[in-house]
């Protein structure tokens, strides 16, 4: 009996023992055919267990029972639907076609302005843009994160932007990719820039914001 209520995991504030692995087994086998929901549902249920507002936990019952499946201890019922995840299964996005003509002219003539796209009607030029002259492609930043592009009459100069730390030195995205192909030992200051070059754009560049003229 003590060996039955003895912890083989806790998760999320819930101890679970083996009594918990029986009945979760006893459920599983006594509704087949049914969901991975039906069964985290059922569970919650059973042991009572629920959120303050009096809602079943039954997302958290069904992350408990993949954690269960993986060490061993049960063996859930195949998937029924994979439900599509918006914030991993993005888009790409739609390639926008600019003029790439060579601006030849002297520095002075050229009049930047810097304008903020992000949640506005040019965010999708800026993402089509990095998408098809960075050399890293788009990704999505993580958290918060800014997106400007720099204008000379109507006409798209550059696109840099910049992300939270975590997306830069902690996560998956472009930094991280960087580093990892062996561009950089360490992230440059300027590395959580996207800039947008093509092949019509002058080799002297600054970080993060090519120039796009010729001097005559």
């Amino acid at each position: 009996m003590k060996r039955a209520m003895e912890t083989i995991v806790n998760y999320r504030g819930r101890c679970v023992s083996q009594d918990d692995i029986a009945t979760i087994k006893k459920v599983i086998d006594s509704f087949p055919g049914s969901s991975r929901r039906f069964i985290s549902q059922e569970l919650c249920r059973i042991w009572d267990w629920r959120q303050p507002n009096g809602f079943l936990k039954d997302m958290v019952c069904r992350s408990l029972l993949l954690l269960l499946e993986f060490c061993g201890f049960i063996e859930l019922p195949p998937r029924k639907c994979t439900p599509n995840n918006p914030l991993t299964n993005r888009r790409k996005p739609e390639k926008i076609v600019v003029d790439e003509t060579p601006l030849e002219c002297k520095l002075s003539d050229i009049s930047v302005s810097l304008v903020q796209v992000r949640k506005t009607s040019r965010e999708k030029m800026f993402d089509s843009l990095v998408k098809q002259y960075h050399y890293l492609g788009y990704t999505q930043p993580v958290g918060e994160h800014l997106k400007y592009m720099a204008f000379h009459e109507g006409r798209p100069l550059a696109c840099p932007a910049w992300a939270s730390g975590p997306l830069a030195y902690k996560g998956k995205g472009p930094v991280h990719r960087m580093v990892e192909a062996g561009a950089a030992k360490e992230p440059p200051p300027d590395s959580r820039q996207h800039a947008f070059s093509n092949s019509a754009l002058d080799s002297d560049t600054m970080p993060g914001f090519p120039s796009a003229f010729r001097q005559p």
